[in-house]
């Protein structure tokens, strides 16, 4: 039992000392380290939480990568993709040696594929922001907005996810001047 209060009066102490700092600190130190904790927070929190797909039940074909993509080798998932009610989801990260010019890292399977090309948001290597360019021949290609090594050292397909097929959408209407990006694209 004396230990048991020793254990929760140390809890207090520290709670207080913490209290006081923030008190003391000047006003923007707060959000800092409220920033900090959120941020500490979201490094915990399981695949399934931060977008990945990780629903029981839910079948992942894994992706054949080609011309010398392979899977991301510091503990990322295998690439692959799901069908869940005609969205497509991905999980998982690739890269390829830096001397690699070759774009196109995997054809996607048949009943996967876009009816029209899409193009959907990556992260990439140097927090740099890139793209899978996906043909309605299932050719996918990883385009850096940046320098093409930020795309062959690291390109993360958790998160990523598009839909098969338009008819669920209602349709913009666009303001005079503006029309659609040809009719190759969605």
């Amino acid at each position: 039992m004396f230990a048991r209060q020793n254990h929760a009066r140390a809890g207090a102490d520290i709670l207080t000392g913490i209290r006081r700092r923030l008190l003391a600190a000047p006003p923007w130190q707060p959000l800092l380290f409220a920033t900090a904790a959120v941020l500490a927070a979201a490094v915990a929190l399981p695949q399934s939480a931060l977008g990945a797909v990780a629903a029981p039940g839910v079948a992942f074909t894994k992706l054949t990568l080609l011309n010398g993509w392979g899977t991301y080798p510091f503990g990322s998932a295998t690439p692959a993709i799901a069908n869940i009610s005609g969205v497509v989801y991905f999980k998982g990260a690739i890269s390829t040696s830096s001397t690699s010019t070759n774009d196109v890292a995997f054809v996607m399977p048949p009943g996967f594929r876009p009816s029209k090309y899409v193009n959907v948001p990556v992260d990439m290597c140097n927090a740099t922001m890139g793209e899978l360019n996906i043909a309605p021949s299932g050719v996918t290609q990883v385009i850096s907005a940046g320098a093409n090594t930020d795309a062959t050292c690291f390109t993360s397909l958790d998160g990523v996810s598009f839909a098969l097929s338009p008819k669920s959408f209602t349709a913009l209407k666009l303001q005079p001047g503006w029309t659609e990006f040809g009719s190759l694209y969605r």
